[in-house]
C-alpha cells in the first residue's frame, strides 16, 4: 500500500540499530525500540508495552530482518528511477561536496595570489638591487615551486568536482555502499522520516499520522495490520 508521501506497507545498549528513534506503534504513538530474547531474532517493540506490559498496548512486534529487507528493497528500486536517485543523493549529501569544494578552492586561491604578491616583491628588490641576483634567483625558484603547485591542486580539484557531479558514477558509488555496507541508522534516518507499525484490529488515525491514506487503506489496516513507511522525499 503506497500513497503520495511515499508510504509502504508491508534497546539494545552498545549498539546502534538501523531504525533506531524512527518506528513508531501505530496504535499509541510511541516510539519501538529493538529487543532480542534468548534463541529468537531481534525485534523491534511498542515502547508502552515493554515497559508496562498489556495494560499500556500491545507489543506491534516486528522482526528487524523482515523490515530491513523492505527498506532495501524500496530503495534498491528508487535508485534506478533518475529522478528519485537524484533526489536520494541530494538528502543523503546535503550540499557538503560543494560546500568543501568552493572553501578549499577560494584557500588556494588566496593562498596563490599571496605568492605571486610576494614575486613581485622579489622583482622590485631585485630592479633596486636591494637583494643578489642568486638570493633572487633562489627565493624566486622556491615561490614559482609553490605556485605551480597550487594550480595542480586546483587542476585536481577542478578535476575531482567534475568527477563528483557525474551523476551516474555518484549513484553506483551509492548502490555499491549499500550492497557492501548495508544500510545504516544514518542512512536510515536520512531517507525515512518514520515508520508506524498497525497491528490487526488497530485504526488509523489521519489526525495523528497525517500521511493522507484512502477509506480503503484505513480499513485494510484494522483487516490486517501494516507498516506504513514514510519516505523523506
Amino acid at each position: 500500500m503506497r500513497n503520495n508521501k511515499n508510504v509502504r506497507t508491508g534497546p539494545h545498549k552498545g549498539i546502534m540499530h538501523v531504525f533506531r528513534s524512527i518506528i513508531f506503534c501505530g496504535a499509541c504513538g510511541s516510539v519501538m525500540f529493538a529487543r532480542k530474547r534468548h534463541n529468537r531474532p531481534m525485534n523491534y517493540i511498542c515502547s508502552s508495552y515493554g515497559k508496562a506490559g498489556r495494560t499500556a498496548c500491545t507489543s506491534h512486534s516486528i522482526r528487524e530482518k523482515d523490515l530491513y529487507e523492505i527498506v532495501l528493497e524500496d530503495i534498491e528500486k528508487l535508485l534506478d528511477d533518475e529522478k528519485m536517485s537524484n533526489k536520494i543523493l541530494q538528502k543523503l549529501e546535503k550540499g557538503k561536496a560543494t560546500e568543501d569544494y568552493e572553501v578549499i578552492r577560494k584557500k588556494l586561491l588566496k593562498q596563490m595570489e599571496t605568492k605571486q604578491k610576494q614575486q613581485e616583491i622579489l622583482y622590485q628588490d631585485k630592479l633596486e638591487n636591494k637583494i643578489s641576483e642568486s638570493l633572487f634567483l633562489r627565493m624566486n625558484q622556491q615561490l614559482e615551486s609553490r605556485i605551480s603547485a597550487i594550480k595542480q591542486e586546483i587542476d585536481q580539484l577542478e578535476a575531482r568536482k567534475t568527477e563528483c557531479h557525474d551523476l551516474g558514477d555518484r549513484i553506483a558509488k551509492l548502490k555499491n555502499q549499500i550492497a557492501n555496507n548495508g544500510i545504516t541508522n544514518e542512512v536510515a534516518k536520512t531517507m525515512i522520516n518514520r515508520i508506524v507499525v498497525f497491528d490487526k484490529g488497530d485504526s488509523y488515525e489521519e489526525e495523528k499520522w497525517k500521511l493522507n491514506l484512502t477509506k480503503k487503506e484505513k480499513e485494510y489496516i484494522v483487516l490486517y495490520g501494516a507498516i506504513l513507511i514514510e519516505y523523506s522525499f
